[in-house]
């Protein structure tokens, strides 16, 4: 079974409050990406259009049988303060469970920010529902080495559900605070591996730009000793290979594929981040945007049983 970890929604300002976006998103170049691959480029971004269209790619698709459809929670300061001024893109945890609960391809992936004061309540209601639960360090704007971060580590340890973390650089949802960027360098989640946590980290930590990500470089270096050190260490590490379709990121994938174990590896897409062919010998294009992404890893070299890691290694809830 092939089950795509890595697909994000958005909307705007839900009339529930269960999504919304910041005008400071809408000006990025990942805004009107989503709007191009969500056919929606020249019209307006309604959340009925994006959802209807989302739905259908994942419906679609006749390679994926399952999509983790994913949650981000908004920010956090360390008094354990919602900050919706902050926040640059929200989806809450009941947002994706109304659509997980009418589409049975989609699983539910949640998102809790770990200065939540009700974190380990939270933990506890969602571990039956949820698959894995998503952060983005940059854009909720917090430090995963921080003791602040230590109690919520310890809780999804013994809640024992897989954390998807962002590692690399994030151009897609942007932060309120510069600084943050750096805390989506892997070296920062040891501590929560040294808890027990199962940890995923997104991107395979692989710069976007090449060359011109030089500043990044060092994560993706992180995360291949970070592997090295696993064994020995006794972390639960694994990785993701979504948001690698892209010609900047082809002279990653052979380092990934050498550096990292393939059962330490999950498919994800990453849609409706844009994908291409370009420097792939891709010999079958098919229309369904999953099922082409699928396409160009293989081309790439990606090992077959990358594709069904997930419904091996975890409980499809």
């Amino acid at each position: 079974m092939i089950v795509d970890i890595h697909i994000h929604i958005g909307a705007p300002e839900n009339p529930e409050g269960l999504a919304y976006w910041s005008g400071k998103f809408e000006r990025t170049a990942a805004f009107f990406a989503m709007k191009a691959m969500t056919g929606n480029l020249f019209k307006p971004s309604t959340e009925d259009r994006i959802r209807k269209y989302l739905i259908d790619v994942i419906s679609g698709s006749e390679k994926v049988e399952k999509a983790v459809l994913l949650a981000l929670d908004e920010v956090y300061d360390e008094d354990g303060r919602a900050r919706k001024e902050l926040t640059n893109f929200y989806v809450s945890n009941d947002y994706i469970k109304e659509i997980a609960e009418e589409n049975n391809k989609v699983l539910k992936g949640y998102s809790l920010h770990p200065y939540r004061k009700d974190f380990k309540e939270e933990i506890d209601r969602v571990k039956q529902e949820a698959v894995l639960l998503k952060l983005i360090p940059s854009a909720q704007m917090f430090n995963p080495s921080s003791k602040r971060a230590k109690a919520f580590w310890k809780k999804a340890a013994e809640a024992e559900i897989p954390v998807l973390a962002h590692t690399g650089p994030e151009y897609a949802i942007p932060t309120s605070d510069e600084s943050y960027n750096k805390y989506n360098d892997p070296i920062f989640l040891k501590p929560a591996l040294d808890l027990g946590v199962t940890l995923i980290a997104a991107h395979c930590a692989t710069p976007y730009f090449w060359i011109f990500d030089q500043s990044y470089k060092k994560h993706f270096e992180h995360l291949l000793q970070m592997f090295n050190e696993r064994e020995k260490q006794g972390w639960n590490l694994y990785a993701d290979i979504s948001a690698l379709a892209t010609p900047t990121r082809i002279p990653y994938i052979k380092r990934i594929i050498d550096g990292i174990p393939a059962g330490r590896l999950f498919f994800g897409s990453d849609y409706p981040i844009p994908i291409s062919t370009l420097g792939y010998k891709v010999t079958e294009e098919p229309k369904n945007s999953l099922d082409l992404y699928i396409e160009i890893l293989k081309a790439a070299g990606s090992p077959e049983e990358i594709f069904g890691n997930w419904a091996r290694t975890f409980p499809l809830k």
